[in-house]
């Protein structure tokens, strides 16, 4: 059965970016003075934060936090620490040495405007050089928190939990590392257990295009996972954010190797949320699979329900969108393992600021069935805790899942 064309342009864009000549740099404008963008976010936030009543911490500390900008402390420390006087999820300040500033750009790219194409031209085509992993810091160490499915690092055998100890010799930096280097190869120094000698993997540098990067990740994670005779099947939802993300998944869920599947996990442990608010309906709905054909024949799925047993697993990383999906299975009887979720859900909005920095502000409340997740998160039916470091690509959230599905086959 043939995918959907826009997914077909998707992945031929994918192989073209990668191939392609790197993009000019998007960096911090040093004219810009600190004062100037603290101005700024002061103005953004009073405008656009979804809780009037929660401005006042914000408004009574913007003098200490403007001195700070302009101390030794410098924008970075100050923005952060002053947005989060305003104790809400969906609000931080991004800036292009981060794989955040260029996922949520994104993300969020419709609202970006004109500025957009001056940031990323000529089409405002989101990109940054990188190998498909984001990094997590824990101490004064860097671990591999995530390995993209399908990516460089996934291909070169990059693992979860590998601490992250150089790059062609140098410190690490998420963007800086690889700057330059497209259509290369780097040497990325890890250690992949507690005083184990460094392990050297060469890693090829692409120019990594977030939709179709994390689009590709959700396409490569679906596999079977044999277990006690019953053929599991697997599909890990990296981020919703994005347009196509619900095809993707309803082509996945209607094609080899999952339809053949006994039963489904779908891993919610993503990068983003996004998901909208009728999403569970494609795990636990009942609405008809409905197939268009075309006058050559080709067959394309308009929609498609899973309609076997299903487990869902969920951390930290799992927010906002993620979060509404997790909580619709988990209302529909399908169990949760793993960790409760980040309780993240207010809607955010992003702002470009006048120094390429990307502010991120809640500007939205959410109330699911009622109930208010922010800062509160969804609970796993089944707890099992997994710690990142020197993980060795260990999953034992994914194991007991697994084990769970195979359990409810049998009975």
């Amino acid at each position: 059965m043939a995918p959907r064309f826009e997914l077909k342009i998707s992945f031929v864009l994918t192989l073209l970016l990668s191939t392609t000549a790197p993009r000019a740099e998007v960096l911090l404008r040093p004219d810009v003075r600190p004062a100037a963008v603290i101005n700024e976010i002061a103005g953004i936030v009073g405008r656009e934060f979804f809780d009037k009543d929660g401005l006042g911490p914000f408004g009574a500390s913007a003098s200490r936090f403007r001195d700070m900008a302009l101390s030794g402390a410098g924008l970075a420390e100050a923005s952060e620490a002053w947005l989060a006087t305003l104790g809400a999820t969906h609000t931080g300040r991004f800036t292009p040495d981060q794989i955040d500033y260029y996922e949520l750009a994104e993300v969020f790219h419709r609202g970006l405007g004109r500025r957009r194409m001056d940031l990323f031209p000529p089409e405002g085509v989101v990109t940054y050089p990188g190998i498909g992993i984001a990094p997590r810091t824990i101490g004064e160490k860097t671990f591999v928190a995530y390995v993209y499915d399908g990516g460089p690092a996934d291909r070169s055998g990059v693992l979860a939990g590998d601490e992250i100890l150089a790059v062609d010799g140098m410190p690490y930096a998420p963007i800086a590392s690889f700057r330059g280097k497209v259509g290369r190869s780097v040497s990325l120094e890890v250690r992949r257990a507690p005083n184990a000698a460094p392990l050297a993997i060469s890693v090829p540098v692409e120019t990594i295009q977030p939709r179709d990067s994390l689009m590709n990740a959700i396409r490569e994670s679906a596999r079977i996972i044999e277990k006690d005779g019953r053929r599991i099947g697997y599909l890990r939802l990296w981020a919703f954010a994005f347009s196509g993300v619900e095809d993707l998944v309803m082509e996945l869920l209607a094609s080899e190797p999952l339809e053949g599947a006994d039963g489904l996990v779908v891993d919610m442990r993503g990068r983003w949320g996004g998901a909208p608010a009728d999403a569970a309906d494609i795990f636990v709905g009942r609405a008809p699979r409905v197939e268009l054909t075309e006058r050559d024949g080709d067959t394309h799925i308009a929609n498609a329900r899973w309609r076997k047993p299903i487990v869902g697993i969920i951390d930290a990383g799992s927010r906002s969108g993620m979060e509404i999906l997790a909580h619709g299975l988990q209302s529909a009887g399908v169990p949760l393992i793993g960790a409760r979720t980040a309780g993240a859900v207010v809607a955010g909005r992003a702002f470009l600021l006048a120094d390429n920095s990307l502010l991120e502000v809640a500007v939205l409340d959410v109330h699911i069935d009622g109930e208010r997740l922010e800062g509160v998160g969804v609970t796993p039916d089944i707890e099992v805790p997994q710690e990142l470091p020197y993980a060795a690509g260990a999953d034992p959230q994914l194991d007991r899942a697994v084990a769970e599905l195979a359990g409810m086959l049998a009975s």
